[in-house]
């Protein structure tokens, strides 16, 4: 067996998988626990050379990925991923931006993404249903700015705080699409605004603004990235797929070439038979 094969199965084993799990999230609690600025003045020497201990094993566990594929390594973008934020733990905290770079470490934290498939799948959904998140996006930016403009003029006058112009419109509506507190936005208006006409016109507004903007819409974008997961769990069980026949081909080699050397050990065995009769 080589070098490679040795640290493709050391890299593919269940154990080694674990450990780096393990300690992805022992970082991730280590950064928490960093945040108490008293405790780490307490203990420095120890934040340190566990913080050290972290990257010579990230360190390591990226050379026995890099060494165990090679060029075919660089050809995944999680494995480069996983390679930048290793590099950016190099950084050296040493310089006039120490804090800044010390904060980037939290990056360690993402590399649970490239850890389980199953995040691997929803992150690739994400991405992948961005172009069509954009024309949803686009259609509530519209729905916004009507609603703003029409909540500008008709509502300014009565509350100028949430609806004195189009930007605090446009605040007032983001509140109202989370559904929080869009009561208290109405009653103000049915209430305190002295004209029938508007006491009517505001439940009518607010609740089809909800209706469009938070029912509608909302539900758009989840299913658009809904659709998005379907299509990568179909890519990557084609993937799969693909990869099987391969699979077949090379174990079905290697029974033939155990087949083969069975075949010659039994003639050795034969061809030793035949010279002790002789002898005899």
């Amino acid at each position: 067996m080589t070098l490679r094969e040795r640290l493709r199965q050391l890299e593919g084993s269940a154990w080694f998988h674990r450990l780096t799990v393990g300690v992805i999230v022992f970082a991730a609690v280590l950064i928490g626990i960093e945040t108490d600025a008293r405790l780490v003045g307490e203990h420095l020497w120890a934040f340190g050379f566990l913080d050290r201990a972290i990257l010579v094993y990230f360190l390591f566990e990226i050379s026995v990925r890099i060494a165990a594929h090679g060029r075919a390594f660089f050809r995944s973008g999680w494995n480069w991923f996983d390679l930048t934020v290793v590099s950016v733990c190099l950084l050296p905290v040493g310089t006039g931006y120490m804090a800044a770079v010390r904060l980037l470490r939290v990056l360690r934290v993402l590399r649970l993404l490239t850890a389980f498939p199953k995040l691997q799948v929803l992150v690739s959904a994400l991405f992948k249903s961005l172009p069509s998140m954009g024309y949803v996006v686009l259609l509530m930016g519209i729905l916004f700015y009507v609603y703003a403009v029409i909540g500008t003029k008709l509502f300014g006058a009565t509350d100028p705080v949430h609806f004195g112009n189009l930007a605090r419109s446009g605040v007032s509506l983001f509140q109202v699409v989370t559904l929080e507190g869009w009561a208290d936005l109405m009653n103000v208006q049915r209430l305190d605004s002295g004209s029938a006409a508007i006491a009517w016109i505001a439940p009518a507004y607010f609740i089809s603004f909800i209706l469009f903007g938070t029912m509608i819409t909302l539900n758009l974008l989840i299913g658009v990235i809904i659709n998005s997961m379907q299509e990568s769990h179909k890519e990557i069980h084609a993937a799969a797929a693909a990869s099987q026949p391969d699979s077949a081909v090379k174990r079905l080699e290697e029974i033939q070439a155990q087949l083969s050397r069975m075949q010659e050990n039994l003639d050795v065995i034969r061809l030793h038979l035949s010279d002790r009769k002789a002898a005899r």
